[in-house]
């Protein structure tokens, strides 16, 4: 209960900055695409959060994104143990990581996946890759097999790979 509070008060401060953001949408060249059942679909509305040494000594990485109509929302984090974030392959054996997918999010009846490593257990590994990271942008993809309803071992999302470009927030 206490790890999903958690989880949902940062993707809400990553939705607010996103939808706070100077830059005009139509600046913006964010997208996030995603193989879910063996389909691809493109999301156009992507935030994403670095961080770069931290009070903690850690850095890191969020990504929050929603279905045009709000109907769904895919997210992942990285966080490591190190003060400088660089591109690179992230997975379970050198960072924290949390993959998620939220079907009706931001209703009383959501729907939540999760896995990446940390949660999910080791069959919902997911790795990660930052490709290029710059003051105005980051850009990756990432591979991974499914993730497991929380409130249901045997529901399986299959999110097989992906990609992503998103403005950056610091």
């Amino acid at each position: 209960m206490i790890r999903t509070a958690g989880r949902n008060i940062i993707a809400l401060f990553i939705l607010l900055s996103f939808f706070v953001s100077c830059k005009k949408d139509s600046e913006r060249n964010d997208y996030i695409k995603l193989k879910i059942d063996g389909n691809w679909i493109t999301w156009k509305k992507v935030s994403g959060h670095l961080v770069v040494n931290g009070a903690d000594g850690k850095s890191g990485f969020e990504l929050l994104s929603y279905k045009d109509d709000n109907s769904e929302s895919f997210h992942f984090g990285i966080s490591i143990d190190n003060k400088t974030f660089s591109t690179g392959t992230y997975t379970p054996d050198n960072s924290f990581s949390l993959v998620s997918f939220t079907k009706k999010p931001n209703t009383p009846d959501f729907i939540e996946y999760t896995g990446g490593g940390i949660m999910g257990g080791s069959d919902t590994r997911y790795d990660i890759t930052i490709s290029s990271i710059t003051d105005k942008e980051v850009r990756g993809s990432f591979k991974g097999s499914f993730l497991r309803n929380i409130a249901d071992d045997n529901d399986l999302i299959k999110i097989t790979e992906g990609e992503f470009v998103t403005s950056v927030i610091r």
